[in-house]
């Protein structure tokens, strides 16, 4: 199975356990990690990984919910 991840990058250090734990699971484990920078060609990037992914796991919590913008428009691409 092949997974994708959406978050604020305010939960990245949980992310980063979440993904540690999950990944032995699936097959292919994706989400946009702190190390790159976003830009035009990063919502590319990140639409593919949606579109190749079997889940879109969205992790949502209040900082989530403060910043929602990038985790919506993840969330509307993959519905």
């Amino acid at each position: 199975m092949k997974v994708f991840i959406s978050y604020s990058v305010h939960d990245s250090e949980f992310v980063k356990q979440f993904a540690g734990a999950l990944k032995p699971h699936v097959q292919s484990l994706t989400y946009w990690e702190d190390n790159k920078e976003l830009g035009e060609d990063s919502w590319q990037s990140i639409f593919k990984w949606i579109d190749e992914a079997d889940l879109v796991l969205a992790v949502i919590t209040d900082k989530t919910i403060e910043r929602a913008m990038a985790v919506g428009n993840e969330i509307g691409h993959a519905r």
